[in-house]
């Protein structure tokens, strides 16, 4: 047989195996031989530690712009880019503290957070859902009135 002859006969058989190594790329074997799918979706508990200590990653996970706005004594203002201030302190499911009431809601897609002082003019609320795989701030209502 011809070299010729031969390479469309290799061409064929190189394209097939990558192929097959490209939709092998997300399933791993278990102990049993089943595949099981990897999650690569991301764990809010480490968003949430990054999200808090890394201005760059913050406004990455800020579509602006987003519900929720600043309000005190003098000023009242949606959210966008240029008047965003970091959020340093990080989501938490419990706070030990009487100056306030503290509420944590968490699903597999949204986490809500809400501090409040009744009757006071005083709240705080954010809201993060998770958008293909990644956590996002969607909502942060800052008031103090």
């Amino acid at each position: 047989m011809r070299p010729y002859k031969l390479l469309p006969l290799l061409l064929t058989i190189f394209l097939s195996c990558d192929e097959n190594n490209e939709q092998n790329k997300s399933v791993a074997i278990g102990k049993v031989g089943t595949p099981l799918i990897s999650d690569t979706s991301e764990a809010f508990d480490t968003f949430n530690q990054r999200f808090h200590e890394d201005s760059k990653f913050q406004i990455s996970r800020i579509d602006f712009p987003i519900g929720g706005r600043f309000a005190d004594g003098e000023n009242s203002y949606n959210w966008t880019v240029k008047n965003w201030q970091f959020l340093k302190e990080a989501v938490k499911e419990t706070v030990d503290t009487e100056e306030y009431e503290h509420n944590f809601e968490r699903t597999d897609t949204t986490v809500t957070e809400k501090y409040w002082i009744e009757n006071s003019g005083f709240k705080i609320e954010r809201r993060f859902r998770k958008i293909g795989g990644k956590w996002f701030l969607t909502y942060y209502d800052d008031i103090n009135l």
